[in-house]
């Protein structure tokens, strides 16, 4: 699914599959919401199986659970229905279509 081998995802799987520019500044941004209260947007690309670009949107935060016990990274992510090769050929109205 989404350009992904795993039927299950995680942070890290999915932070593997984004170009290596994209990767360490995302894994950056997980580190520091791991490490502190942070909110942060981000937004990237998949490499499909067959060479186009799926696009990848992420909306995300992690917040102090109690003071001292940690905190919990709560997100959203958003795959579009459209590639970046598709929207680049069809322009913005694809994303709606």
């Amino acid at each position: 699914m989404h350009g992904l081998a795993a039927r299950t995802c995680g942070l890290i799987t999915l932070a593997r599959a984004y170009p290596a520019p994209d990767r360490s500044r995302i894994i950056g941004l997980f580190e520091q919401a791991a490490a502190t209260p942070f909110s942060f947007c981000y937004a990237a690309s998949v490499r499909l199986d067959d060479d186009r670009h799926q696009p990848v949107f992420c909306m995300a935060g992690s917040t102090e659970l109690q003071e001292g016990s940690g905190l919990s990274l709560t997100g959203i992510f958003l795959f579009p229905r459209v590639t970046l090769e598709e929207f680049r050929t069809s322009g913005p109205h694809s994303l709606f279509a």
